[in-house]
């Protein structure tokens, strides 16, 4: 045979009733209480995210510059048409003619292979 299980009922009078409602009264207030509090940070965050938008949107306005105003008369009278010559180059020509320009992908190549690259571009170009 089953047994059957007695529960006793709490008299609604009883004061640990009249407790738990208490309780209950004040973990809903304290709940309340944090709601207002989230929705309060909710609305600052809200507020600060709008600051940001409107200062990105104030950021990415084009900036119109004006341009100075010249006398171009008179910078057209005093000046002289510039012409530039061989010889004025030739100089940094000769200096940079056996540069090698070099793009290195990776960390820390080894030297013995940028020496043997700038061996075989120097040798194919006769210098």
């Amino acid at each position: 045979m089953a047994r059957s299980k007695k529960t006793k009922s709490i008299p609604s009078s009883s004061p640990l009733t009249k407790q738990h409602k208490k309780s209950a009264k004040i973990s809903n207030l304290e709940a309340v209480r944090e709601a207002v509090e989230n929705e309060k940070v909710a609305d600052e965050i809200d507020e600060i995210l709008s600051e940001i938008e409107d200062k990105r949107a104030e950021l990415r306005k084009p900036v119109s510059v004006a341009a100075p105003e010249i006398q171009s008369e008179q910078l057209d009278a005093d000046m002289e048409e510039a012409v530039l010559v061989d010889d004025d180059v030739a100089q940094e020509v000769s200096y940079w003619s056996t540069a090698v320009i070099v793009y290195v992908l990776g960390a820390n190549p080894p030297t013995p292979l940028l020496t043997g690259f700038l061996k075989r571009v120097w040798v194919a170009n006769g210098i």
